[in-house]
């Protein structure tokens, strides 16, 4: 059995961040709204049933198959409605405006937008490129203000705060603040079992095990930086 690594202090260190691909990978489950240029009866694949497909009518789709539609010319890719700049500049200017909050918005947001500012460039999915730039640029900008802002949480945390708000936060978001705390969890809970019964076992379970091979299944990459890829395949 491995041993589980410890710190200076002897408490347990908590696992690595998830990858930033691993998270996009998941966040490809997620559902978009698509448009095609061809009918198909319904679509039986390893990761569900998805159609009927029928020519010029939307529906909707997961964001892995919608991307692989489009790479073949096959579909055109509807932004979500909260990637509107109109919704986007609100949405910058409560995050502005609330020091101390979170404006609700998807949960894999960063991994979303991600996604399609790779794969879709083309004008025609944004209604023209300077749309694109400034979707990307709102995106950006509304990121950077939440990231400060949990950065000020964290700061309040070191100073022994009672209670930090952290509602709303993202995937990518909580990937980040991850380390930090569980090892303060872990610290804590260290502490308490050696008050209580001596030193901590050095098998004692880590928090924030979270990583896919300890879930058990890694995804393929593409071997051009480890980016997992999804491979299209009928059952």
């Amino acid at each position: 059995m491995a041993s589980v690594r410890t710190d200076a202090a002897g408490c347990p260190e908590p696992e690595q961040l998830i990858a930033n691909s691993e998270l996009e990978f998941v966040a490809e489950d997620e559902f978009v709204e698509i448009v095609t240029n061809f009918s198909m009866p319904v679509l039986r694949m390893m990761g569900g049933e998805f159609g009927p497909f029928q020519a010029q009518h939307p529906m909707q789709a997961p964001l892995w198959l919608a991307i692989a539609l489009h790479k073949r010319r096959k579909c055109r890719i509807r932004p979500p409605s909260w990637m509107d700049i109109q919704s986007l500049q609100r949405t910058l200017e409560e995050e502005r405006e609330s020091e101390g909050e979170f404006q609700p918005l998807p949960f894999r947001y960063i991994e979303i937008a991600h996604v399609l500012f790779r794969e879709c460039r083309d004008e025609e999915t944004w209604d023209g490129r300077e749309n694109l730039f400034r979707i990307r640029s709102l995106v950006e900008d509304i990121r950077m203000i939440r990231l400060h802002k949990i950065q000020t949480g964290l700061k309040r945390l070191e100073r022994s705060a009672l209670k930090v708000t952290l509602d709303n936060l993202s995937a990518m978001e909580v990937n980040l603040i991850r380390p930090f705390l569980t090892k303060s969890l872990n610290r804590y809970y260290h502490i308490e079992q050696k008050i209580e019964n001596g030193p901590a076992s050095p098998t004692t379970p880590v928090l924030g095990d979270a990583s896919p091979a300890a879930r058990g299944a890694t995804p393929t990459t593409d071997g051009q930086g480890g980016r997992p890829v999804r491979t299209l395949r009928r059952t």
